[in-house]
């Protein structure tokens, strides 16, 4: 009998022993997850803030984008203007030669038309001033 109390108090030991094992290993998968854990919370704020700047991002690309589509067109309205304005016409000077009334003709014709020319370059200048001031509000409120 004493020799079953040896054996059976071995058995307990060992069911200790083991139960002690289990529990150390138990606390490492603990330790382990309180690290991946952490390690997750982080990474869920990296994101958070990732995403958050990644939609201010986009939302400024797509006003500048906005912007610059505006210059394209304000800069072809200007540049086809322009060219109505600098377009030749023919009627530069009186040539060599012609009668003191045609030239007369001429001059008058000419005098006109560098009128026309300069109520288009203002009208020009207005609304490309127009257009900038109006540009430029767009910009400062997206900003």
């Amino acid at each position: 009998m004493a020799q079953q109390g040896a054996t059976l108090q071995n058995y307990n030991n060992e069911l200790v022993k083991c139960i002690e094992d289990l529990r150390e290993k138990r606390e490492e998968v603990n330790r382990a997850m309180l690290k991946e854990e952490e390690e997750k919370a982080k990474i869920q704020k990296d994101l958070t803030i990732l995403t958050d700047r990644l939609s201010k991002i986009n939302e400024a690309l797509a006003r500048k984008t906005q912007a610059r589509n505006e210059y394209d067109r304000t800069i072809q309205e200007t540049e086809a203007a322009y060219m109505k304005v600098r377009r030749p016409t023919g009627h530069a000077a009186a040539p060599v030669g012609l009668t003191s009334d045609l030239a007369l003709v001429c001059c008058v014709s000419l005098a006109g038309l560098l009128l026309q020319i300069l109520e288009s370059s203002q009208t020009l200048l207005h609304v490309l001033k127009r257009e900038t001031v109006q540009l430029t509000k767009k910009k400062q409120t997206s900003s």
